[in-house]
């Protein structure tokens, strides 16, 4: 499945590029959808963060996103890098006491701030402090009132985007009266992009929704719920090590992001997510390869593992939950149409885990050879593999098709 999004450039005053605005697209039409400011900011979020980085859409330029009094009230921002975001307020957010404090938050945290479609009176002042920029509409407001507005500016440090300018007389107009960025059609229309998108199976997000509001919420159903979704699990991690949280190490398993995060946390997630959510399509082949791979491995690890501890053969054990995420995610780079290189460097995943997947290298990576050994009917090499273990191989065929047993129960119930 796919989403849209329209980028527009924005130019600095030697007409190089600066950063783009990202305006979301619920089709191939490159018109804005019929929808609330609140969903559209909500889903420009999730897409674009959860599935891939916001990074990937704007070449690494910064990214202009509108927000609604209520996005910058719950900090919605916060699920973004503060190094690739230019946080725009809508004009229809008034200066509360409320915003004030959400703004202060959000440049305490290193975020950049814009004004858009900005017009100026004094009940502003006591926010101007924390802006880093001001949009102005140039096809809306009359010259004299640009300046006085700019005049009234002056004692604050702002720098000006002139926006909507749509001939070379109105570039040239900004230009002099001291304007620093332009945007408008002069310059280009929104570009419309479509990429790959991971998507969440409605089944797992009713589901999360529901243990994640449980009186009696458990780590472990959540942890369970969230592990059998390779979409929930990969935007689970995304967000468990976005900027909301201070964190000086990362966090590279489920069990680990759910105790972390805890039920509140959860439910804001959740929340991201489903309304963001517009995919009604039962889980993909791919999917279901993906899940009978994270099985398989996870207990092949486990199996091994309860080997060494009978033997002492092997010097030391395999982490089940990596063997898991391993399977989970080897399938990560058909569905994203991406390198596995670049999409697990977007979250954290343990070193064992990347080496695995991008690198071919460690006993994880054994264990996703031995699962693809069994798709391709490759017995040479299930041959091979399990004498190199010790292992026999009925044994290891009825730890397959146990994997394919556990991938069709949830399949049934999807």
């Amino acid at each position: 499945m796919f989403f849209y999004l329209a980028r527009q450039p924005i130019f600095n005053r030697q007409q190089q590029l600066f950063a783009y605005e990202l305006l979301f697209r619920d089709g191939p039409n490159n018109a804005f959808p019929d929808i609330s400011p609140e969903e559209a900011t909500a889903r420009l979020v999730e897409t674009s963060e959860f599935n891939g980085g916001i990074e990937s859409l704007t070449d690494g330029h910064p990214a202009f996103i509108n927000f609604t009094e209520s996005a910058l009230l719950n900090q919605l921002p916060l699920v973004l890098p503060n190094q690739h975001l230019v946080v725009e307020i809508l004009e229809t957010v008034k200066p509360s006491n409320e915003i004030i404090e959400a703004v202060k938050r959000l440049r305490k945290k290193g975020y950049r701030l814009a004004l858009d479609d900005f017009e100026y009176n004094d009940s502003w002042n006591a926010l101007l402090p924390y802006i880093d920029l001001v949009k102005i509409d140039f096809r809306a407001l009359p010259i004299a009132k640009i300046q006085q507005h700019l005049k009234q500016m002056s004692a604050f440090s702002l720098k000006f985007l002139a926006e909507k300018i749509e001939t070379q007389a109105e570039f040239k107009q900004a230009y002099e009266l001291g304007f620093s960025y332009f945007q408008g059609y002069f310059f280009a229309r929104p570009e419309l992009m479509q990429k790959r998108q991971l998507s969440a199976s409605q089944m797992a997000l009713l589901d999360l929704l529901k243990a994640i509001n449980d009186d009696n919420f458990s780590i472990d159903e959540v942890s369970n719920i969230v592990q059998h979704d390779a979409a929930l699990t990969y935007k689970l991690l995304r967000f468990v090590n976005s900027a909301v949280f201070k964190r000086n190490t990362s966090i590279d398993s489920i069990r680990k992001a759910v105790v972390f995060l805890g039920q509140q946390e959860l439910q804001k997630f959740v929340a991201i997510v489903a309304t963001a959510q517009i995919n009604d399509d039962k889980p993909s082949a791919l999917m279901h390869s993906a899940i009978v791979r994270a099985r398989f491995c996870e207990i092949l690890a486990q199996t091994l593992n309860q080997q060494q501890a009978a033997t002492q053969q092997r010097a030391a054990t395999i982490d089940a939950a990596s063997a898991f995420l391993c399977g989970l995610f080897s399938l990560l780079d058909a569905m994203m149409d991406d390198s596995l290189e670049n999409l697990l460097t977007r979250i954290a995943v343990n070193a064992d885990v990347y080496r695995a997947l991008v690198n071919q290298q460690g006993e994880l990576a054994n264990l996703l050879t031995l699962v693809q050994a069994y798709e391709q009917a490759d017995w040479s090499a299930i041959h091979q593999q399990a004498a190199a273990w010790q292992l026999d191989e009925a044994e290891l065929s009825a730890l397959y098709h146990r994997a394919l047993h556990w991938s069709a129960q949830l399949k049934s119930v999807d």
